[in-house]
């Protein structure tokens, strides 16, 4: 995923110069329409806000929705104006994926399962909203709640474990027809093996970080061994 990505601006004005384009409509017939919700735009503002080249708010963003919607004929959601695959940038420091952005306009919670991550290396270090857990439902939340476990240490285990959310590996496990029992005692296996892939995890970030410690302290004592040689050696 690229650490940069495009503005706000540019994706709902290409958006919407492609809608209206798709139904014929002309800029002119487009500043028309607007009027009525507060946009006092010409032709050429329009044409502006296509390009990219103005800094849409959400009353206008919404404005722009009803307009197209009143000059094409065509019943056109907020979440269209932000069609694509692209990475679009909310400000100078996060960068999230158009499906996501969509998905949150449409309505679905933005939960602790999308991660946010640092890209090194950028022309500024950029924080990227990535997709999250496939399968990840409202009883994935209620069992880590139930079961007290910190939320993005358990979804990271469950990425590495299963490669998607304990539901969606309890249902697979379980297969269709299962009652509540069998999926109940799967779901209690499977908090195991979460659990003990948490404490794993732990364990060897403290191992890293015993290791880190114990190097620097060598490398230290190493040091100090030859100063205190060379200093012997100066002496004679």
């Amino acid at each position: 995923m690229a650490g940069v990505g495009i503005s706000l601006a540019q994706v709902a004005g290409r958006n919407a110069r492609r809608l209206r384009q798709d139904a014929g409509v002309t800029l002119e017939q487009l500043a028309t329409a607007a009027r009525p919700y507060g946009l006092r735009w010409s032709s050429g503002r329009v044409g502006d806000f296509e390009g990219g080249r103005i800094s849409p708010t959400l009353p206008t963003l919404f404005a722009v929705t009803l307009a197209l919607r009143d000059a094409t004929g065509q019943p056109v959601a907020l979440g269209d104006l932000f069609a694509g695959a692209d990475d679009v940038a909310l400000n100078d420091s996060v960068t999230v994926p158009l499906a996501t952005l969509r998905s949150a306009l449409s309505g679905n919670a933005v939960g602790p399962d999308v991660e946010v991550r640092v890209i090194q290396g950028s022309p500024s270090e950029t924080l990227v909203v990535v997709d999250p857990l496939p399968g990840l439902s409202e009883s994935d939340w209620r069992l880590l709640r139930d079961i007290d476990v910190e939320p993005r240490a358990a979804l990271a285990a469950m990425a590495e474990l299963w490669g998607r959310s304990l539901s969606a590996e309890r249902d697979a496990r379980a297969g269709a027809g299962a009652n509540a029992q069998a999926k109940g005692q799967i779901t209690r296996k499977l908090i195991g093996e979460l659990r003990i892939a948490m404490v794993d995890e732990l364990m060897n970030e403290v191992n890293a970080l015993v290791g880190s410690e114990r190097d620097e302290q060598t490398s230290t004592a190493d040091s100090q061994a030859t100063s205190k040689g060379a200093e012997r050696g100066n002496s004679k």
